[in-house]
């Protein structure tokens, strides 16, 4: 009787635990439900509206205003509240906001240079450059009142780089006008060479045509930059259709600033279109002849050897082993062996036969990064008799920025039989070879 007891006993007092927690559980569900409730009432009521303005008051002027019973009307983006109460910034606002950041942080970093602020500076110009390349034709605007208020020439040409990165002719326009606005300030030389420069590079018909323009005024601020115009527009995509303006200047302008910097646009017309520049072969052989001075003859000898064509080296070959000047006999053999090919090589060995100054002929061809190059100096460094000779042909050859420099030493090393030449063929081969060449 006792043992039954306490089983029923046993049995009650788990019944009444199991009830128990029943009855928690079951109480527990009512209050999360209750409070799902409350929230669900709470957000359906949504935000309590704001005041009636007092009658007569006039409603901001930034308001909103949708078209009663447009369907396509839409609340603009540009008016959306955030959790302060204000306006969410416009994109232009964006995008003036961000490039005055960079500006304001590049204005605190200028100063005393160490590597820390040299390294942060470069870092916050090479991101605003960035920005300005990639944004849209509508900042345009934005960016030119901020380089007509910027006090920093460093930071006004990162500007109107970045203009001319853009390559529109908006850009460039604003380009063109802030150099026009400045150019009788004879303070801002120095930056304006650079605004010209800018305006060169954005490639754009605006520059083109400003370009062309300005070498046509007579104004004395206007005509100092002359030498800076014709080097534009020898990098502009349009510079072949300038070749007759700048095979003038070559030939008869005053300055030998204009008539150096025109053979050098010749030659940067010609590594785009060496074709358009063919024709004009014969001219710059006259002007050649005719200049005086030995620069702008050697850079005119240099456009020749960029235009590439095999019948000039004849002529060069002429120049270089008849000429008093040494600079210009190097000029033209650099011009031949740029032009490359058998023939070439061959005007090369017959200009040296009739060098005095072999050793400087040597070391500059060695500065010469062409096949024709290479090749003559691998033949001076296996064929000559004098050991002393090879050894100048063996040391340009390693001073060669040509990549079939090594193989040449190779050459070289597999039939040299003097033991220094050898030694010293082999330094340059192991060099070469952890260069990875």
């Amino acid at each position: 009787m006792t043992l039954r007891c306490r089983q029923v006993q046993a049995k009650t007092r788990g019944a009444v635990k199991v009830s128990v927690l029943c009855g928690a559980f079951i109480g527990a569900c009512l209050v999360c439900l209750l409070i799902l409730y409350q929230m669900d009432a709470l957000r359906g009521a949504g935000p309590a509206a704001p005041p009636a303005p007092p009658s007569g008051a006039k409603k901001p002027a930034n308001e909103p205003r949708i078209a009663y019973g447009d369907p396509n009307a839409k609340d603009p983006a540009q008016y959306a509240l955030d959790l302060d109460g204000q306006r969410e910034p416009t994109e232009e606002e964006l995008v003036r906001q961000a490039i005055e950041d960079y500006l304001a942080r590049m204005r605190n970093i200028r100063g005393p240079k160490d590597q820390a602020r040299a390294l942060a500076f470069a870092g916050n110009k090479a991101e605003l450059a960035a920005l300005l390349r990639d944004l849209p034709p509508w900042a345009v605007p934005i960016i030119a009142e901020l380089l007509g208020k910027e006090p920093d020439f460093v930071l006004r040409r990162i500007l109107y780089d970045g203009l001319a990165a853009m390559g529109t002719e908006e850009a460039a326009a604003v380009i063109r006008d802030y150099f026009l606005a400045h150019a009788s300030q004879e303070a801002l030389g120095s930056e304006l060479r650079h605004v010209i420069a800018a305006l060169g590079a954005s490639d754009t018909a605006v520059a083109y045509d400003t370009l062309i323009e300005l070498l046509g005024k007579d104004e004395p601020h206007l005509r100092e930059y002359r030498p800076q115009y014709v080097e534009a527009l020898g990098k502009h995509s349009r510079g072949s259709q300038a070749l007759p303006l700048l095979l003038d200047l070559l030939a008869g302008d005053g300055r030998f600033e204009v008539r150096n910097k025109s053979a050098q646009a010749v030659k940067n017309v010609a590594k785009r279109d060496a074709g358009s520049c063919r024709p004009v072969l014969p001219e710059l052989v006259r002007s050649f002849e005719s200049e005086t001075l030995i620069p702008v003859r050697q850079t005119t000898l240099g456009a020749i050897g960029q235009i590439g064509d095999p019948a000039s080296i004849p002529y060069l070959a002429g120049v270089g082993t008849r000429s008093q000047e040494l600079d210009i006999r190097l000029s033209a053999a650099a011009a031949a062996s740029r032009i490359g090919g058998e023939e070439a090589v061959r005007a090369l060995n017959e200009i040296y036969a009739n060098e005095s100054q072999k050793s400087v002929f040597l070391d500059a061809m060695g500065q010469v990064p062409a096949p024709a190059a290479v090749e003559f100096l691998q033949g001076v460094a296996v064929n000559a008799q004098s050991t002393a000779e090879r050894l100048m042909a063996v040391r340009a050859l390693a001073r060669s920025e040509a990549p079939e420099a090594p193989d040449a030493l190779r050459a070289v090393l597999a039939v040299e039989q003097d033991a220094a030449v050898r030694a010293e063929v082999e330094r340059y081969v192991r060099a070469a070879e952890r260069r990875g060449s």
